[in-house]
């Protein structure tokens, strides 16, 4: 088969619109639709000879999860490998990064850590549900505007697979009983499609559970529901350096580099400039300028801002800065 190089000008504005398309369906919010689904979830038991199974409806993963364990269905029961095996090797082959997976490897983390708090087991499926549209498209856009690539039987199957990407979250599917949650109430994204909310859950469940994230760094849930335990103490103990950077920034660097009592390496006219060292990081650096316009007493403010760690001087420091706005800075009330 020769091979294709290049797309037409309307192949490409085709694959842009298709990739949308798939997109809205991936992060789709809502009940899972049951009824609409029935049909590929029977087609898939059939395929696997075995019978229609009871659809449960469970408001995220982790209700799933609790359910599952409560219920203490054996794992061998599971049906998830035979129904993935079914869909055939090539049809899930070279995937790279993309969104579903890094929603699912967050997800999934999350779970681990729950259940591990309440000494459950986590059980695993292959069944993403929307958060398979990527891989979804990813197959469908050549056999549909390019040429036929897919037999009829894969063909079923990937239809199969589009009907539950439509209607559902994640499945956990049992002989006899069949798990389907629904999808997200919300999801919360960056200009870069990353997991992101710097006030509230990035993600989030009708039963309360979802995750926390700021530019695609997932975070500990402690930090936003209880964020009185956000000390000097339990940032140097992160290990994480992404994590940490967030908690340095939630907590207020300036306010950081002052309690930890940071070096002050320079002072001329310009303004103050402070150091301090972070374990395997770049450190924190940020000038002290004083806000040039008075406050309404006729007082002048001193802001921190942050600047890049290979500054020497203040005036180095300001002239780098350039005209930032007064909002980009910090403020700290100086005891």
């Amino acid at each position: 088969m020769e091979k294709i190089d290049k797309l037409t000008d309307e192949q490409y504005q085709q694959m842009i619109a298709f990739r949308e398309e798939w997109r809205k369906i991936g992060l789709a919010t809502g009940k899972a639709n049951l009824e609409a689904m029935r049909p590929a979830i029977n087609n898939f038991y059939a395929s696997i000879d075995k019978k229609p199974p009871i659809l449960w409806r469970c408001r995220s993963p982790l209700e799933a999860q609790l359910i599952i364990n409560i219920l203490k269905i054996p794992q061998n029961q599971n049906l998830y490998a035979n129904l993935y095996a079914n869909l055939g090797a090539n049809l899930r082959a070279n995937l790279g990064a993309n969104l579903g997976a890094n929603l699912r490897a967050n997800l999934r983390a999350n779970l681990y850590e729950n259940l591990g708090d309440m000494k459950l087991e986590y059980i695993y499926t292959s069944m993403w549900g929307s958060l398979d549209s990527h891989w979804i498209a990813y197959y469908l856009f050549p056999h549909l505007f390019l040429r036929e690539m897919h037999t009829k039987e894969q063909m079923k199957l990937l239809e199969g697979w589009m009907n539950l990407a439509k209607n559902a979250f994640w499945i956990y599917p049992y002989e006899g009983m069949c798990f389907i949650c629904d999808r997200p109430e919300e999801y919360n994204f960056d200009e870069q499609w990353r997991l992101h909310n710097p006030n509230n859950m990035a993600v989030r469940f009708s039963d309360g559970y979802g995750l926390y994230a700021i530019h695609g760094v997932m975070l500990p849930t402690w930090i936003f529901e209880h964020p009185d335990k956000l000390t000097i103490e339990a940032i140097g103990a992160e290990k994480n350096v992404e994590i940490r950077r967030v908690m340095i920034e939630r907590y207020g660097q300036a306010k950081y580099l002052l309690d930890q009592g940071a070096k002050l390496i320079h002072s001329d006219g310009y303004g103050d400039l402070y150091s301090i060292n972070l374990l395997e990081d770049e450190s924190l650096v940020m000038v002290k300028v004083i806000n040039s316009t008075p406050e309404s007493d006729g007082s002048y403010k001193d802001y921190f801002v942050r600047v890049p760690p290979d500054m020497m001087t203040a005036e180095q420091a300001v002239a780098w800065l350039g005209e930032l706005e007064v909002g980009k800075f910090e403020y700290v009330q100086q005891s």
